[in-house]
Formats: structure tokens, sequence, C-alpha cells
């Protein structure tokens, strides 16, 4: 086994931002001598309690290296230790198009990663903590000839652990799909090369074994066509206990990829991504989000149980990057959507919530929004993991310039509620108020009309969306128009409440504001 060097930092040295309320934190941290840091995952380990997981790249003397670092966590998101680990002959690199990287078992918590040695080469890794964010043990995994780049690890049906992601091979330029085999030790049992017809490209984001016939569900993405033309599409794997193929799928219809899946309380099997669409906003390709759920006995010709690969407004960023499954039998569905469908880019978090059935219950966005007005604001949440009192935890990654970035955690309770005091007080309503502008409605309480003032300088089609405390659209008012600069909305047949109203101009997003009929 191949020890890696571990730094302790003392509390005294962490640069940090943590803001909070009765409801939950933001706990943002910077830790000196980093560079850049990338926010990977957090798990609740005892109530109030957290072991936050992500990759710092250390710079000392104009040499960096890229460190794996475990972060205890108070009830409040402040730091109670840090724990880092790597050198520059042995150091854990970063995969950004990952969304679960780490993987919570009764009292401790695994990650499959990708280590680069003094040579260059591409190992995989299984690593074992402890809840004090201490290394149990670390298994490396080799190959002569290609490189192995793990990208998730699950436990399997007998006790052992299975391991995805994808082999690389530089000469031949083939990615294909990667399966491992432990025991749970981390001693490699088996290894396969799952490789595809034509270009022999795909793999393994997540991955997850049923307990019963001990078949294997892995998502990721696939290139389907010749090396010479070829297009991206999602790739769902079925797979039987030995790793043997039974059934490669394809759902979206158009280019995609997924992220994560789970297996849900009816033993089917939950998948979510995002799905490219044809349509380009200036020069880039626009996306919506991506889930579908499928029959463990699904055919190439077996639809899905239900599926939607059209969430949310089209824009230049919009995915689903992970799920949980509540103990009623709901989804809650992580991702994030460009608000403005346009660059710079102004990406807000949200999360939302399923019925067993696929009925969307409620929709909440949060912005976390750091950068200036004119600058870019790119933010990937990595994990959503639930905790003891019905609420939720979130890692996200957030960029922006000039580094360093920050490593990032929030912490909600069952409402959806974080740090955000005015958020907090008003519990139910399920969106979070941070359009993009501040529309200045008045008169607000009202009771026959809402006026929107200030829109003189837009001349094209409007519409607004009206939703309830449960996420709920109740009104959708589409091509209004202008009258005297302002736009005028009849809600007298709206019933008296707090409501949460969106105003689009063109299809984008132009600001958000909560609305009470009296």
């Amino acid at each position: 086994m191949i020890k890696s060097k571990t730094i302790f930092f003392p509390i005294i040295y962490l640069l940090s931002y943590s803001l909070f309320s009765q409801g939950g934190f933001r706990s943002r941290q910077y830790l000196p001598p980093a560079k850049n840091n990338v926010t990977k995952d957090i798990f609740e380990i005892s109530p109030g309690n957290y072991l936050a997981c992500g990759i710092s790249v250390d710079t000392l003397n104009g040499v960096s290296t890229n460190k794996l670092t475990m972060m205890q966590l108070g009830s409040q998101g402040e730091v109670l230790g840090v724990k880092k680990y790597g050198n520059k002959q042995l150091e854990y690199l970063n995969n950004s198009f990952t969304a679960r990287a780490f993987y919570k078992a009764g009292n401790f918590v695994y990650t499959a990663c990708c280590m680069r040695d003094s040579n260059n080469k591409q190992l995989g890794a299984l690593i074992k903590f402890d809840f004090n964010g201490d290394t149990i043990w670390q298994k490396i995994y080799r190959d002569s000839v290609e490189d192995i780049i793990p990208q998730m690890v699950a436990s399997s049906f007998d006790g052992g652990f299975l391991i995805t992601g994808f082999f690389q091979n530089w000469i031949t330029n083939e990615s294909p799909c990667l399966l491992i085999k432990t025991d749970a030790l981390g001693n490699e049992i088996w290894r396969k090369r799952i490789n595809k017809t034509g270009h022999n490209v795909s793999d393994g984001k997540a991955i997850v074994q049923d307990s019963a016939s001990g078949k294997i569900v892995i998502v990721g993405y696939q290139y389907v066509g010749s090396p010479s033309s070829f297009s991206m599409k999602d790739n769902v794997l079925i797979l039987d206990s030995t790793g043997n193929t039974i059934v490669r799928r394809t759902f979206s219809g158009f280019g995609g990829n997924l992220f994560d899946v789970i297996q849900t309380k009816d033993k089917n099997f939950v998948a979510v991504g995002q799905a490219f669409k044809s349509q380009m906003i200036g020069s880039s390709e626009t996306q919506k989000s991506f889930i579908v759920k499928i029959d463990i006995n699904s055919t190439t010709t077996t639809p899905p149980i239900w599926g939607n690969i059209n969430f949310d407004a089209l824009a230049i960023n919009n995915a689903f990057s992970c799920l949980r499954e509540l103990p009623n039998g709901d989804l809650i569905v992580g991702g994030v959507i460009d608000s403005l469908s346009q660059l710079p880019r102004n990406m807000d978090m949200r999360v939302v919530r399923f019925s067993p059935s696929g009925s969307v219950k409620s929709k909440t966005y949060y912005n976390y929004k750091i950068n200036s007005e004119n600058s870019d604001n790119n933010q990937v949440l990595t994990s959503l993991n639930l905790t003891s009192n019905g609420g939720w935890v979130a890692s996200i990654v957030q960029t922006y310039f000039p580094s360093p970035n920050p490593l990032f955690y929030v912490k909600y309770d069952s409402t959806g509620c974080d740090s955000s005091l005015y958020y907090c007080q008003t519990v139910g309503l399920n969106e979070n108020l941070n359009g993009s502008q501040n529309l200045g409605i008045y008169p607000n309480p009202a009771n026959e009309e809402f006026f929107i003032p200030g829109m003189s300088n837009y001349s094209g089609s409007y519409s607004i969306h009206i939703f309830n405390s449960l996420g709920n659209l109740i009104l959708n008012e589409k091509n209004l128009k202008l009258e005297e600069g302002q736009l005028k909305l009849n809600i007298s047949k709206v019933p008296k409440g707090i409501y949460f109203l969106r105003l689009f101009y063109e299809n984008h997003l132009v600001g958000s504001s909560r609305v009470i009929k009296n």
C-alpha cells in the first residue's frame, strides 16, 4: 500500500466565510496555501457534525500539488479541523466531469479516484476514511498499457466494492468503460474492460448494484458512430453480477450525459443528467435537464417507466447532477441552470422534488453568485446527501477569477431553507427569490392587479409564471405586451396567499419577486 503524506492544518490558519440561520448554513473555506480548491462531497457524520471532502491545489515556492482535503465542520459550517493527503510523487487529480466522487457506507467514507505518479502515469485508487478524515487504508490499481481513471465506488451485494470509470489508451485513443470488483478491504478480485462497437469510448460516472439479482447498473456517456464521425449519447449499462453486459441503452434521443443513478424503494433505478439540444444561443449549444426511471429488466426496446428529457428552460447550462430518495419515496434532484441563458453565465443551483410517479412537486432556485454583474459566475452541484433532521447538505464547485476558488458547502433544512434570512422568513415558498433584477411590483399586496414598471427598454413578448407555496404553477400568462412602459397582470381569480412570480422576456428570465394576493 502506498501511504500519502498527511498534513494537519490548525483552525487558526484558515480563511473562511460562513453564514448561517436557524435552517442551515453556507460555508465557504479558503485553505492556505491552496491556489485553488475544488468541492467534492459532504456527509453528516452525527447530528450537527459534517465531514466535507474536496481537492486543494497547494502551491509553495511556485510548485503546485493536488491534494485530497478532508474537513470536519460544525453545526454552523465552522471548520473544526483539516487533513490533506498527497505529495509531488503521488498526487490526487481532480476529475471535473464527475458528480458523486465519494461514498458513505456505515461509519466510513470511501473515494475511488485517479492518482498521478512521478512518471506521469495515471493510476486508480480506492481509499477508506474514518469520520475524523484519517485514512484507514488505500489500494492502488495499475495497468501496464492504459491509464486507469476511476470515477465512483459503491458497495457490492456481497460486502465488497464496485468501482467504475474508464480506461484511457493514448495509443489507440480508446476509452472503454471500467469496472473493478474488490473485496471488503479493497483488494481487487476481477476487472472488466467493457468495450463497445464503433467508436470505443464510454465511461461510468455512477454505479449501483441490485441487492436481490446482483445486476449492476452503470451510467455515464458514450460515443455512437465511428472514430471519424460520432455523436455523444447518454450511456446506461446493465450488467450481470460478474460484469458481463446484458444490455447497453441510450434514452435521450439527443446527445446526452448521465451523472448519477440510485436504486429506489421499488427496486427500479433512476438516473439524472443533461440532454444536448440542437438549438444554439450564440455559438453555444443548449441543454435541458434529464431524468429517467428504468426497469431493472430493461432491454434496448423497453420504454422507461417514466422520464423527462426536456426539463426546465432551454439554457447554455441546464443539468441534473445528483439525486436522493426521501423516506416517503419522493426524489430530491439537484443541478444547475443558467438563469440568463447567455454569456457571461449566471448559474443558479436548483433542487427539484419529484413524486415516485415522476410528477414535479416543487422547484427551488438558489443564487450563490459571488462575482460582479458582468462576470462569469460558474458553479456545479457535485452532491446532495440527506441529514438526520429531514434536510440535506450540498457541495458546490464555484469557479471565478481571480483565484483562489473556495470549498463551498450548504446545509438545508427539510423546507429547503439555507442561510438566506429572507428565504427562511418565507418558509413554505418553494422558490428562492433571486431574480436578476428587482421587479418593483406594485401594489404588493394587491387585490385585482399587479403592475411591473420600468420595462420601457424592451419591446418584445413577455410571460409571467406564478407558483404557489408548493411550487405548483397556478398562473401562466403568455405574450404580454407593454402598456405605457409597464406590464399589467390580472390576479382576480388567484386565491388569497403568498406566491412567487417569475418574469420572462423572450424566454429569458428577467427577474423574480415574492407577491401577496389579498
